[in-house]
C-alpha cells in the first residue's frame, strides 16, 4: 500500500499556472512525476499496492508502473481516445 504520510498535491495559483507537490510516493513515480509533472501535467493519479501507480496526463495518455497486464487491457478497452504506456526507470531494471 501507498505510504501512510505520502501525498500529491495539484493546484492552480491565481495566475493560472499549475503546479504539482509529492511526497513518499514510490520511487519510480518520483522519477516519473520528476520528468513529466511541470512538462506535460498530471490531470490524474492514483497509487497502488507494491509501489505500483497509474496516471493519467493533461494530454490524455495514460501512463503506469507495476500495474496488472488485466488493468492494462482494461485501460486499452477504454472508449476514451487514450495511449497506454508502461512507464520503467533503471529502479525496475536493478530489481
Amino acid at each position: 500500500m501507498p505510504a501512510s504520510d505520502g501525498y500529491f498535491a495539484s493546484f492552480r495559483l491565481d495566475d493560472g499556472r499549475k503546479f504539482h507537490r509529492w511526497h513518499d510516493v514510490p520511487e519510480s513515480l518520483d522519477a516519473y512525476l520528476d520528468i513529466v509533472a511541470s512538462s506535460i501535467g498530471i490531470a490524474s493519479l492514483s497509487v497502488g499496492k507494491h509501489g505500483s501507480w497509474v496516471t493519467i496526463l493533461s494530454d490524455g495518455t495514460i501512463d503506469g508502473s507495476g500495474i496488472t497486464p488485466s488493468l492494462q487491457e482494461k485501460l486499452r478497452a477504454s472508449q476514451a481516445p487514450i495511449k497506454v504506456r508502461t512507464y520503467l526507470t533503471s529502479l525496475d531494471i536493478d530489481r
